[in-house]
C-alpha cells in the first residue's frame, strides 16, 4: 500500500513538473530569477524554449519509469535525484557555495529537498514493489 501511495505522488509531481516546463515554454514566461542559478545579478543560462520543452517532457519520462515495471531505470533515476540534490556543489544542491540568490534559496529549501524525497521514494517502490 505504500508503495502505490509513494508511486502515484512521485509520478504526480513529476507529471506536475514537466506540465509547469511545458507552460513556461508555451507562454515564456519563466520565472528566471526562481528558476536558474544566478551569480552576482545574473542569470547562469539563458534556455531557449525548446529547452524547457525537453526538460517537461523529460519530466513526463521520468512519471513513467516511476508507474512502469522494473527496477534497473527506477534505480538509475533515483540515482540522478540524489546527485541533483547534492549538486555540482558551486551553483546547485545542498552544498552549493553561491547562496545569495531567490534561486539558491528555492534550491535550498524546495528543488534539493525534493530531489532527495524523490529519490528516497524511487528507491523505496523499486524495493518493495
Amino acid at each position: 500500500m505504500i508503495s502505490l501511495i509513494l508511486t502515484i505522488a512521485v509520478a504526480l509531481a513529476f507529471f506536475l513538473e514537466g506540465a509547469l516546463h511545458l507552460y513556461w515554454a508555451a507562454t515564456d514566461s519563466l520565472p528566471v530569477e526562481a528558476v536558474l542559478p544566478h551569480e552576482d545579478g545574473l542569470p547562469l543560462l539563458e534556455p531557449e524554449p525548446a529547452v524547457t520543452v525537453a526538460t517537461g517532457v523529460l519530466m513526463w519520462v521520468a512519471a513513467l519509469i516511476v508507474v512502469l515495471p522494473g527496477t534497473y531505470l527506477k534505480l538509475g533515476l533515483a540515482a540522478l535525484l540524489f546527485l541533483r540534490s547534492l549538486g555540482e556543489l558551486h551553483y546547485i544542491g545542498f552544498f552549493k557555495k553561491v547562496r545569495g540568490s531567490r534561486y539558491a534559496r528555492l534550491d535550498t529549501w524546495v528543488y534539493s529537498p525534493l530531489c532527495l524525497v524523490q529519490a528516497v521514494a524511487i528507491l523505496w517502490i523499486s524495493q518493495f514493489p
